[in-house]
């Protein structure tokens, strides 16, 4: 399966968190490992054994470069670095509905005791409340425009009042069912 510009930068979704990490800023890799372990916690442990020939690998390629200071070692995005990522995340939109048509083709296809697995993981999902909440942060962003946000927002309101109402009626239809099975 290609994941489109991800393949043919042959950059990882891993190698894309650390060019993003280094967007900011001059990080050391135990810094970078770090702030990864904290914010994935327990979905996700990444390990020095990870890293390093990660970086290796951006910086044998020309995306990142390694600076010395204070005897550590910083790795820096370069300008091709910044402009594979740049070119990375303008076609987050193509991987988005890659995803959304891929999931589509699998619940198609799945047997229905394999879609009774998926919605035991989206009941863990929700009890862990973390649908959507990974992309529902950026709107908190004060640096990003006001309005941007709210049109955003206003958009993605309305996309979920018409999912909420197609739930509500799959409800509805579940316990008209129910309810005439029990009669």
């Amino acid at each position: 399966m290609t994941l489109g510009p991800l393949k043919r930068a042959r950059i990882s979704l891993f190698q894309l968190l650390m060019l993003i990490q280094l967007s900011s800023e001059p990080k050391y890799g135990y810094e970078i490992l770090k702030e990864l372990k904290e914010h994935f916690g327990s979905t996700w442990n990444p390990k020095t054994g990870t890293i390093y020939p990660a970086l290796r690998s951006l910086e044998g390629r020309g995306f990142i470069k390694t600076s010395r200071k204070e005897d550590k070692e910083f790795y820096v995005l370069t300008n091709k670095g910044k402009s594979v990522m740049n070119g990375l995340l303008n076609n987050i939109e193509k991987e988005i509905s890659f995803s959304n048509k891929y999931f589509e083709f699998v619940n198609q296809k799945l047997s229905v005791s394999m879609k009774e697995k998926v919605i035991d993981i989206i009941n863990k999902m929700i009890k862990e409340n973390i649908l959507l909440m990974g992309i529902m942060n950026i709107f908190s962003d004060d640096e990003l425009d006001k309005k941007i946000r709210l049109n955003a927002l206003y958009g993605l309101k309305n996309i979920l009042e018409e999912r909420l109402d197609h739930v509500n009626n799959m409800i509805v239809k579940l316990e008209g069912d129910s309810y005439e099975l029990h009669c």
